[in-house]
């Protein structure tokens, strides 16, 4: 999820369209349906399997296979990706733009949903949820990646973790233990 500087609809998504263009123009990357579907957030994602890139080449034998991990390290990647697009858009007084990523680990009901004219890919269930609720938490704890306890479990202790204690999301009757993957970067939300 994009964050613009105001509540205002139509100025979050001028600001959000103009940043998308300028990201798209500045790096040579496509952009699809708002959403930024890039050849480096792709890679970002390839690099945490391992396959390539520097997070992926360097990781320890024990993070192979190891869904948790993966979707770890493409989320700082993809931190990463928009720390450098800021730096530029700050250097020339624009905008920038902030992300907040949840991953929650568990089980989901996949597959494709929709007619045979438009179909699309989609997942859901109790652990989507989850994870779209941690993403929205990060504007309250100002941290941008945000993980439940299952997938704390999944990365053992490759990763800086920040406890942001439990907290009850809605649909949840129960706490969740929230960790933060320390970015070395807090956000302050207005």
């Amino acid at each position: 999820v994009i964050r613009g500087e105001t509540t205002h609809d139509q100025h979050i998504n001028r600001a959000v369209s103009l940043a998308f263009s300028q990201i798209s123009v500045h790096y040579d990357l496509p952009i699809l349906f708002g959403v930024l579907t890039c050849n480096s957030l792709e890679q970002a994602i390839a690099r945490s399997g391992g396959e390539a890139g520097t997070r992926g080449k360097d990781r320890p034998d024990s993070r192979i296979g190891n869904k948790g991990a993966d979707c770890a390290e493409a989320a700082l990647e993809m931190i990463e990706m928009i720390d450098l697009f800021n730096f530029d858009q700050a250097a020339q007084g624009k905008i920038e733009i902030k992300i907040g990523i949840g991953i929650a680990s568990g089980m989901v009901i996949a597959g494709y949903t929709g007619t045979f004219q438009r179909a699309t890919y989609t997942c859901v269930g109790d652990t989507v949820n989850l994870a779209s609720r941690l993403e929205s938490h990060t504007k309250l704890v100002g941290r941008p990646i945000l993980i439940d306890q299952e997938t704390r479990t999944a990365l053992g202790d490759d990763f800086k973790l920040e406890p942001q204690g439990p907290v009850i999301f809605k649909g949840k009757t129960n706490p969740v233990e929230v960790f933060s993957i320390s970015t070395d970067m807090v956000w302050v939300f207005n």
